[in-house]
């Protein structure tokens, strides 16, 4: 009965929970963006840039002490990018992801923590809900690199298919980074600020549309 009593007692709450988690992600992409490999003149960048620039990627507020097409590589950018997207879906939305990828049973603390994380109405249905998030937000972010990859590629060549996908799930999350050298105004034209645009808006309509549909199933 003690024992049973402590165990519970170190058990960790929802929010603990999503809290560890974001700390985790946030360390371990600022460890990653240190390596040389990280940027684009193979020198490692101090701690506290890094840190900055992971906290500010996981929490998608846009701010940068590096440009982020001039200085970071490609894997330096593609740290950044899975920072963006894990902060945009949610740390514990993408771990239950990878759960349901692997056919692995959801617990019923697992479904109470991912409520707490997208702040939906109840736990019924919060699998189905989650499903839901995935294929939406993939399918918004596909169809944004799908109408930016014309202009990239005629100005980057392959490159451009990189910088369609940055940039389009960058605008989903609402991150405002830029993979291509200066401010995103002063690159392209209108066009792809619009496209770009687009997406910030489907997000906004998506989270409001995804938290007012029915979700009472057994799931």
């Amino acid at each position: 009965m003690p024992e049973e009593i402590i165990r519970r007692k170190r058990r960790l709450s929802s929010f603990q929970i999503i809290i560890l988690g974001f700390a985790g992600v946030i360390l371990l992409g600022a460890l990653l963006l240190m390596l040389p490999i990280s940027t684009t003149g193979e020198n490692v960048t101090p701690f506290n840039e890094t840190l900055f620039t992971a906290t500010s990627a996981v929490c998608v507020t846009g701010l940068v002490v590096q440009d982020t097409g001039s200085y970071w590589s490609t894997f330096g950018q593609a740290v950044i990018l899975a920072l963006i997207q894990i902060g945009g879906l949610g740390v514990v939305t993408v771990a239950a992801s990878f759960a349901l990828l692997s056919g692995r049973k959801i617990s019923l603390m697992q479904r109470s923590t991912m409520q707490d994380a997208i702040s939906a109405p109840k736990v019924g249905g919060i699998v189905r809900l989650t499903r839901f998030i995935l294929k939406g937000t993939l399918l918004i972010e596909t169809v944004g690199a799908m109408l930016l990859l014309p202009v990239f590629l005629s100005d980057y060549g392959l490159k451009g298919v990189w910088m369609a996908v940055f940039h389009s799930v960058s605008a989903f999350c609402n991150a405002s980074h830029c993979s291509a050298n200066g401010l995103v105004v002063e690159c392209y034209s209108i066009m792809v600020i619009l496209v770009c645009d687009s997406p910030v808006s489907c997000n906004s309509h998506f989270l409001c549309f995804f938290t007012g549909i029915d979700i009472g199933s057994k799931e």
